[in-house]
């Protein structure tokens, strides 16, 4: 079972340890990009609450076009 590490020479101990740094950091790394959805979601929608004005410009918005009366 440890001769794959013995047998990687000298720099088997390097490879262990960043392959190990690699699993340890990746839950966290997950986590805090879905903690910092969730921020991020939560703050745009209380901005919209807010009567803050949206990012969105109104030439944008999904309102249908008014007809000209000419």
């Amino acid at each position: 079972m440890c001769q794959g590490s013995s047998g990687a020479g000298a720099d088997g101990g390097a490879a262990y340890n960043r392959s190990t740094l690699f699993m340890l950091s990746v839950p966290y790394l997950l986590l805090g990009g879905v903690a910092g959805y969730i921020v991020y979601a939560f703050r745009r929608s209380r901005n919209s609450l807010d009567g803050s004005p949206s990012p969105i410009p109104e030439s944008a918005s999904s309102a249908p076009p008014q007809d000209e009366q000419t």
